[in-house]
């Protein structure tokens, strides 16, 4: 189930960062709404939740009000997820070149940034359970495969293209 981190004013879509937000005719999700969902998908056994635009959240850079909202609704429900306390993130900003499987693993939160998966690459990460993988501009294309296990998925940008794979195990 999606949760949208921004509203529309008109056809024009505004971030719920913005200050003018609360003037919106359509404020898409809020803090109560999001903690709705999640407790939605737990009653009715879906598989979770998932945002996107996460840089429209409030306080995006120190404590995300929507995402917080979603981890705060994940634990009273007896959740697994909680904040990693890995003391250091793996920034990846490398695109592989080698047909094949390329496996990246940290037992901490890890940020794919600027990434080109193309012509036949499998590309994998695997952080841990209680961490993020954070996916900023990648591309998938040709042939190629992203694969995402464990974590929490925070989705900023990606573009698969036609014939490429993505999966979030």
């Amino acid at each position: 189930m999606g949760c949208a981190f921004y509203g529309k004013n008109g056809s024009v879509k505004v971030p719920y960062n913005d200050p003018t937000y609360p003037s919106c005719s359509n404020k898409g999700d809020n803090t109560s709404t999001v903690a709705d969902k999640v407790n939605y998908c737990y009653d009715n056994n879906y598989g979770g939740v998932f945002a996107w635009e996460l840089n429209q959240d409030k306080n995006v850079s120190t404590t995300p009000e929507l995402l917080n909202a979603i981890w705060v609704a994940n634990n009273t429900q007896g959740g697994y997820i909680a904040p990693c306390t890995c003391p250091t993130a793996l920034t990846y900003t490398t695109s592989p070149s080698s047909p094949g499987l390329t496996t990246v693993f940290h037992e901490g939160n890890i940020i794919i940034q600027n990434v080109t998966v193309n012509n036949g690459v499998t590309l994998q990460f695997i952080g841990c359970s209680n961490g993020n993988i954070t996916v900023n501009n990648v591309t998938v294309k040709n042939g190629a495969k992203l694969i995402l296990r464990r974590g929490v998925v925070l989705i900023n940008e990606i573009d698969v293209q036609l014939g490429a794979e993505f999966e979030i195990l």
